[in-house]
């Protein structure tokens, strides 16, 4: 045993510490280490990789109101980061997380540097958030002038049908127009021929019955003639 530690054993295990410090103590700063560390790594992660989306039990990623993706938990603050243990997150989300719990508020301000990370990866996830938040909001401006656009494309071509179609009603109107007129006149000249031709036939007819007439008084005359020279 040094003069500055010295050494406890328990079991198989040896653990040293140093004078005056509790064994148990010890172990108990290193597991609250590691589980801040471990925290610490999984936001890591997300500023990396992005904020994980928040999802239903299907695992169906979830919407708000104007239709951008929710986003799941992660701490905007350091109280939300020393009372956050996974159990804020969605279940999906959960499985693919390390096993960590709460930390105290103390044991994160004894340790200035893990404070600064965390500080600092929050900050970084707020950004993200807002960044994808905004991004997703210019996408759906985006998607909404597009659909906008192609309404008003699609409403000039249906102007241009419509006025199309007016036109082609206006030469079928002209066109049965000139058909209804030219119909006018070939029943009015199939009138008048008709007309004429009964008038000639009615000539036809009398002239018929006069020439009859004369043959039978030449008759007449040749037979009385007949008579007198006899």
């Amino acid at each position: 045993m040094t003069a500055n530690k010295m050494v406890i054993r328990r079991g198989r295990s040896t653990v040293e510490t140093r004078r005056g410090k509790p064994a148990i103590a010890t172990l108990n700063e290193q597991s609250a280490t590691g589980n801040l560390q471990t925290k610490i790594q999984i936001l890591e992660g997300w500023v990396r990789d992005g904020i994980p989306l928040l999802r239903d039990e299907e695992s169906t990623i979830l919407i708000d109101e104007a239709g951008r993706n929710r986003l799941d938990f992660f701490p905007r603050t350091v109280r939300q980061f020393n009372f956050w243990d996974g159990t804020q997150n969605c279940a999906t989300v959960r499985l693919g997380l390390a096993q960590f719990s709460v930390n105290a508020n103390d044991t994160l301000r004894k340790r200035p540097d893990l404070r600064r990370a965390v500080e600092e990866l929050i900050c970084m996830l707020a950004n993200a958030a807002s960044t994808a938040i905004k991004t997703k909001r210019e996408e759906t401006i985006v998607g909404l002038r597009r659909s906008l656009e192609l309404e008003e494309l699609r409403r000039q071509q249906l102007e241009y049908e419509l006025i199309r179609h007016r036109r082609e009603l206006q030469d079928l109107a002209k066109e049965n127009e000139f058909l209804r007129l030219q119909k006018d006149r070939i029943s009015l000249a199939s009138h008048d021929a008709i007309a004429k031709l009964e008038c000639e036939i009615k000539l036809c007819r009398n002239a018929s019955t006069s020439t009859k007439c004369e043959k039978c008084n030449i008759t007449v005359f040749k037979r009385t003639l007949n008579n007198v020279t006899k």
